[in-house]
């Protein structure tokens, strides 16, 4: 055992009775409060579990607000607006230019940071994807929007319904 550890122990024994029986030597306060009614221990608790809920609320309620601030700034300046940017189509993808009509914009949190992802239709395709927007962030705005005028006519076929005379549960025997 380390010296100095050894002689905190000794500074902190009680005092032992002179007699040698190995009786600590109570003082006479110890006996006076012994001799009275046993002392009452109020333990001051405190349960911070409410308050960091609290906390936890309060940080989620503002970042949220701040991230839908950002994402009505973005929208405001490329929403239905054809533009070209640095992208890829997945968080960790390769990344490559795109150019894309803009249907919507959130703010994901992916691992570390946030991401911007932009949703919207590269032109002359169908279908809506999502692109993540990679460093340096550099959007240029094309113009507004081109829609596809390009529909096809499709004609569903009717049902042939069968008329009051035709027996129907006989057809085709």
């Amino acid at each position: 055992m380390p010296i100095f550890i050894k002689r905190f122990l000794e500074a902190n024994k009680p005092p032992i009775d002179s007699k040698g029986s190995g009786n600590t030597v109570q003082s006479p306060s110890d006996v006076a409060t012994s001799t009275t009614e046993p002392k009452q221990q109020t333990v001051d608790t405190y349960n911070m579990g409410f308050d960091l809920e609290d906390f936890q609320k309060k940080l989620s309620q503002a970042t949220e607000s701040v991230k839908g601030q950002f994402k009505d700034k973005i929208l405001n300046q490329i929403l239905n607006k054809k533009i070209q940017f640095r992208a890829s189509k997945g968080y960790g993808q390769p990344e490559k230019d795109f150019i894309v009509n803009v249907d919507d914009v959130n703010i994901d949190f992916y691992y570390e940071n946030y991401v911007v992802v932009i949703k919207g239709r590269e032109p002359n395709k169908q279908k809506e994807s999502e692109y993540f927007i990679k460093y340096p962030y550099v959007i240029k705005k094309l113009g507004s929007a081109s829609v596809s005028t390009k529909k096809k006519d499709v004609t569903i076929p009717s049902i042939p319904v069968p008329t009051a005379t035709q027996n129907v549960a006989t057809m085709g025997i």
